[in-house]
């Protein structure tokens, strides 16, 4: 994806989300000198997408105990060099973490499917063993829903993925997403 094409999602998600343009100035300066930012050696900052998915009834949210952070977050990772879509990556990296299987995507107010729900930039700690220093994440998060509520993790990057009720402790971390999702009536 170009620059132009994410600077469009970026400005109508700041159409709804004008309150968090301040929160997004590293990506919006980024995207206004057109860096790369699909290039995961971009160590200024580069996109990485999650997804934000709801079990079939929409009563649980899915998380994974991630091995590097040793917490609990949204399945999600970086975009592959063949894909132009931060939504695409959202939904392939659930599928690889969890084994999820996708029923659909979900918008939520007047948004398109393209808008995602969440966007967040954070620091992100060197990782020596990998040869990165220390960088930011620009995450972008869409909502979608599961056919069925079989998982099988990927212990190669998960400890453990799991279905959870939305007041659960370990969704600590993405309190602005549960927020979000009900203030759009999506839960």
């Amino acid at each position: 994806m170009n620059s132009v094409n994410l600077y469009s999602i970026v400005s109508d998600y700041l159409k709804i989300f004008n309150d968090e343009s301040e929160d997004l100035t590293l990506l919006k300066t980024q995207l206004k000198i057109r860096e790369r930012l699909n290039d995961r050696k971009n160590f200024h900052g580069h996109i990485a997408s999650a997804a934000i998915v709801l079990s079939p009834d929409k009563t649980k949210l899915l998380v994974v105990h991630h091995k590097f952070f040793d917490d609990w977050y949204l399945p999600g990772g970086h975009w592959e060099h063949d894909e132009n879509d931060p939504q695409i990556a959202a939904r392939r990296e659930a599928i690889e973490e969890t084994g999820v299987n996708i029923a659909e995507s979900l918008s939520y107010a007047s948004a398109t499917e393209n808008i995602p729900l969440d966007i967040v930039t954070y620091p992100y700690s060197a990782r020596p063993e990998k040869d990165e220093p220390f960088h930011y994440h620009h995450d972008f998060r869409y909502i979608f829903r599961a056919r069925n509520s079989k998982l099988k993790a990927q212990m190669s990057e998960v400890n453990e993925c799991a279905w959870v009720d939305f007041g659960d402790e370990k969704l600590k971390n993405i309190a602005r997403v549960i927020k979000k999702l009900q203030k759009f009536h999506v839960i």
